[in-house]
Parts: C-alpha cells; sequence; structure tokens
C-alpha cells in the first residue's frame, strides 16, 4: 500500500521510536516506540486473536489497557484521547485500517506481520540474534 503524498517517516534512533511528519501541515504525530512498555502492550492488545474477525474500537482496547474502572467522566475522556491517539498513529504507519461505518479497526495483512515481528523480537534473547547475523 502506498504512503500518502506528503507524509514521511522518520527515524530516531537514539529512541527507538518512529516520528510522523506531514509536509502540507506541518505537523508531527507523536513518536511510536514499539519497544517501550506502554507501546509494547498497545501492540499485544490489538493483536489478540479475539479482535482477528470483527475488529476492536476504543473502548474495547481501554478495558484491556486501563484494568481499573474509571468513575470520573474526566478520567474516561483522557483515556479515550489516549487511546484515540495511538490508534490515529497506528493508522498513518498502516499497521490498521478503519473498518467502514463503524466504530471498528482491523490489522491489515502487513500490520499482522510487523507486530509479530515487533512481538516475537522482544521475547527472544539476545544471543540468538547475533547468531543469525554472524
Amino acid at each position: 500500500m502506498p504512503r500518502q503524498e506528503g507524509v514521511r517517516i522518520k527515524h530516531r534512533y537514539n529512541r527507538n521510536s518512529v516520528k510522523l511528519y506531514d509536509k502540507a501541515s506541518r505537523q508531527t504525530g507523536s513518536g511510536f516506540a514499539p519497544f517501550a512498555a506502554d507501546d509494547r502492550s498497545l501492540l499485544q492488545a490489538i493483536s489478540q486473536g479475539q479482535f482477528t474477525i470483527n475488529g476492536f474500537r476504543n473502548r474495547d482496547l481501554q478495558a484491556l489497557l486501563y484494568p481499573i474502572p474509571t468513575t470520573s467522566e474526566q478520567e474516561s475522556r483522557r483515556r479515550s484521547a489516549a487511546i484515540s491517539r495511538k490508534l490515529r498513529l497506528l493508522r498513518a504507519h498502516y499497521l490498521i485500517r478503519k473498518v467502514p461505518s463503524s466504530y471498528r479497526y482491523q490489522l491489515t495483512p502487513l500490520g499482522r506481520q510487523i507486530i509479530t515481528a515487533i512481538l516475537a523480537a522482544g521475547h527472544a534473547p539476545v544471543k540468538s540474534f547475533m547468531a543469525k547475523a554472524a
């Protein structure tokens, strides 16, 4: 799938994150660090098998990422906004796509491959990578 016009991905190697930059509006997206704990838990959540057929919603991810339910409306909105920003970033990288006429998202085939590789790399010991690199 081709990238959108005017959008490029910058890599910041010192933090292992990916940052989006839109030349048309001169806005940047927040960095995405797939090996950080919070982004890793998001990737684990969206790659669960229960979301394969019907996809997932913001509310579904809130239940998985925030196990303690909130009682305040302000905290509920903050959680929803935080997950919405992460979903927007995943969509910009073509890891997920929106299901038309719904509030649901699904992993793209490319996203499934990339997320599986990231999660597998996080569990593999460094010695196994060194043996394959040599």
